[in-house]
C-alpha cells in the first residue's frame, strides 16, 4: 500500500509547482496531453512490466494530475459566472466521481467474462477518446487562462 501511495504523495505537489512556474499558453491542450500520460501505468500493467516501472509510471501520472488540477480549477473559476460556480463545481465532481462505483461494479464482471486484460485496455482507450474529443474543438485548443499583471489587473496570456 505504501508503494502505491508514495508516488502520489511525493509527486502530486511537484505537478502543481510545475504548472505554477510554466504557465502554459494553451492550457486545455497541455492538460489533455499531460493527462494522456496517466495511461502509461495502465499500459505497463497490461504488458506485465516490472513493478518498479509501474510505480514510476504511476508517479508520473500523479505529477501530471498535479499539473491538471490547478489548471482546471483556475479555468472553471475564470470562465463560469460566480452565481453558477457552485452548481458547475458540484456537477463536475458528480461526473468525475460518479462513474467510479460503476467501474468497481462492472470491472470484476467484465474481467470474468472477457479476461483480465480487456477492462483496463478498454478504460485506457475510453480515456484517450474522451481526451481527444475536446482537443479537436478549436475553442478548447485555443483557450487561454488570464494571469494577474504586476499592477494587479488581469491580462490574457499571449499566443
Amino acid at each position: 500500500m505504501l508503494v502505491c501511495a508514495l508516488p502520489k504523495v511525493a509527486l502530486l505537489p511537484i505537478g502543481g509547482v510545475v504548472v505554477d512556474r510554466l504557465r502554459p499558453r494553451r492550457v486545455a491542450m497541455t492538460a489533455a496531453v499531460v493527462s494522456g500520460f496517466a495511461q502509461l501505468s495502465i499500459g505497463l500493467l497490461l504488458l506485465a512490466a516490472p513493478a518498479w516501472a509501474v510505480v514510476v509510471a504511476y508517479g508520473l501520472a500523479m505529477a501530471c494530475l498535479g499539473f491538471l488540477n490547478p489548471v482546471w480549477e483556475t479555468a472553471v473559476q475564470q470562465e463560469v459566472p460566480a452565481e453558477a460556480l457552485a452548481r458547475v463545481s458540484a456537477y463536475d465532481w458528480l461526473v468525475s466521481l460518479g462513474a467510479m462505483p460503476l467501474g468497481y461494479a462492472l470491472g470484476p464482471i467484465l474481467s470474468r467474462e472477457f479476461g483480465y486484460t480487456w477492462p483496463p485496455a478498454g478504460a485506457a482507450v475510453l480515456v484517450l477518446i474522451t481526451l481527444s474529443i475536446p482537443v479537436s474543438l478549436p475553442d478548447v485548443r485555443n483557450f487561454r487562462l488570464r494571469h494577474a499583471a504586476t499592477d494587479g489587473r488581469r491580462v490574457d496570456v499571449p499566443a
